[in-house]
């Protein structure tokens, strides 16, 4: 018998918790993100299909994001199908100075304002910027086109 388990069944690094630790907080809530959210730029996605995009539209995504000189170390990604959240939520877990909502209306957040696509608007120091959804936009070269001007001026390129 003791051939068959010849590893360990637990990690080095298993440790049960011990009187002095907390336990968890089931109140307490962490969106999920992809990305390192280091330029303070929160992107709000809503894909029933995929974790956070499908691999195309994650190709599509990453490359609107190098044509703004960014990557995915600055931005925190949602897909609010997988963490639906408010905007007073997502506000406080990434900071952001700008605001994307691809797919997204103001009022799915819980935004109390309304604003057409491709517009910047500024609420709270924060520059929020709308847009249609990543797989209409990949499809439609006029849409591409009034995406990038408002990326341009979102990221003051």
């Amino acid at each position: 018998m003791a051939r068959l388990y010849t590893l360990p069944l637990f990690a080095e690094d298993h440790h049960p918790a011990t009187k002095d630790e907390p336990p968890p907080d089931p109140a307490r809530h962490t969106p999920k993100y992809m990305g390192d959210n280091a330029g303070n730029i929160t992107v709000l996605v809503n894909h029933s299909d995929a974790p956070y995009l499908s691999n195309e539209l994650f190709e599509f995504f990453t490359g609107v994001l190098n044509a703004c000189k960014l990557s995915m170390k600055d931005v925190a990604l949602f897909n609010l199908h997988r963490t639906p959240e408010s905007y007073q939520t997502l506000q406080a877990e990434t900071q952001p100075a700008k605001m994307l909502l691809l797919g997204v209306i103001p009022d799915e957040i819980g935004l109390p304002m309304q604003f057409p696509h491709f517009q910047i608007y500024k609420h709270n120091n924060i520059s929020y910027l709308s847009a249609p959804d990543l797989a209409v936009i990949q499809g439609d070269k006029s849409l591409k086109s009034a995406l990038w001007k408002a990326l341009q001026a979102l990221f003051e390129l």
